[in-house]
Formats: structure tokens, sequence, C-alpha cells
């Protein structure tokens, strides 16, 4: 049974629902990670360093499956097959995947560069701990710590997987935890930075879910109870 549409008022209440949610949502991810940062991420780091090395290596293999183009690739091509072939919903779910992780990879090297985080290598060879504001060196790779990229990349396909198939959020979830977490079992990456990359990389697909809804682009249910 279909459901009734909404008037204007309520269109505009929603969406204002959608934005306020998504502020405190953030709020939430920056409390969490001013305590990653004050009390988690500097014992973790150290915890890590001492695992044998042949897990750090696995950890570091499994969070491979955070790149990027291990998903835009796929995406691209299903998104050509289902439109030549003339199927609307599969052309607009791919182009719905794409466009989230493609912005979500974008996106995340703007506070990597102006934040500046120093990797967890600093703080283990050096015992430096911090920021480097907009500090471009030879070592610049190094001072990227903060959002994890995979960690956004991961978030942003895993919410865009919910906003498509909800009944399976946590198997979504759980995947893109355990994938994100591999960045931080391998000391690439500090607990708050996984946290930072998981809310950018959803935000994102939240809002573009948004706007292509809004356009008639794709069918999705953005309400508190689905999303």
């Amino acid at each position: 049974m279909s459901q009734p549409a909404l008037s204007m008022s309520e269109v505009e209440v929603e969406k204002d629902r959608f934005w306020s949610r998504l502020a405190w949502a953030g709020v939430g991810a920056v409390v969490v990670m001013a305590v990653c940062y004050a009390w988690v991420d500097q014992p973790v780091a150290r915890w890590v360093d001492t695992l044998p090395g042949r897990v750090r290596a696995l950890a570091r293999q499994a969070s491979l499956l955070g790149e990027a183009p291990v998903y835009l690739v796929p995406l691209a091509l299903g998104f050509l097959i289902a439109r030549k072939k003339g199927w609307k919903t599969g052309a607009e779910r791919c182009l719905y995947l794409f466009l989230a992780v493609a912005a979500a990879g974008i996106f995340v090297h703007v506070p990597k560069v102006l934040m500046g985080r120093y990797r967890p290598r600093f703080l283990l060879e050096r015992g430096d701990y911090g920021f480097s504001w907009l500090s471009w060196t030879p070592e610049h790779y190094e001072k990227t710590s903060i959002p994890s990229g995979h960690a956004t990349v991961m978030f942003a396909l895993g919410a865009g997987l919910w906003c498509l198939y909800p009944r399976w959020r946590w198997v979504w979830v759980a995947g893109a935890t355990v994938i994100s977490l591999g960045r931080v079992l391998s000391n690439n990456h500090f607990v708050g930075d996984v946290v930072a990359g998981a809310y950018l990389g959803a935000g994102c697909a939240l809002v573009i879910a948004r706007i292509m809804a809004g356009r008639g682009r794709l069918a999705v249910n953005l309400s508190p109870g689905r999303v």
C-alpha cells in the first residue's frame, strides 16, 4: 500500500528534521573524537604497536578494501550496463552509490589538509602527537591522519547501502566498521580518525540521497525510523 503524499509544509518540516539530525550527529561525532583524542588514541596506538607484525600486516591488507577505486569501477560499469539495458532502478542505485563514494573520497582531503594531524607513526617514533595545521612538508602524508580516508569511503558505501537496503543495515555497518578498524590495527590511523571518517562518509551519502530523492532521481525513505 503506497504512502500518502506529503504536503509542501510537511516536506519542509521533514527537510528541517533531516538537517537537524545530521547536525546533532556531527556534534556527537565531535564529542567522541575529543574523548578519543584525550584518552583513547594514544594508549590504543601503543597497544597496537605491541601486536605481532603478522596481525598488523593482516589488518593492513584487509583495510585495502577501503580504497575507493575498488567500488567506483564496478559501480560505474554497473551504471552503464543498467542504463543500456533500460534498468532504471538499477542505474539510479549504481549512480547514487558511485556519487556517494566519489564525493566522500574527494571531500575527505579538505580536513586532512586543514588539520594536518600526525599519524600514529609520529607518536611511536618521535613522541609527536597533535596537529600541524596547514603544514606542507615532504612528510605531508604523515600529517593527514584525520579523517581516515578508508573509513570515509567505507561508511559512505555502508550508509548508501543502508538507504537502499535498510533490512540489511547491520551487515553494512559491520562491514564498514571491520574494514575501517583495520586502519587502526595497522597503526595507520587513530580511533578518532575512524570516527571522523565514519561521520563524513555517512554524511556525504545521506546528503546525496536527500538531493537525488528530492529531484525524483532515487527512491529512498530517509525518515527517522529508516535512516
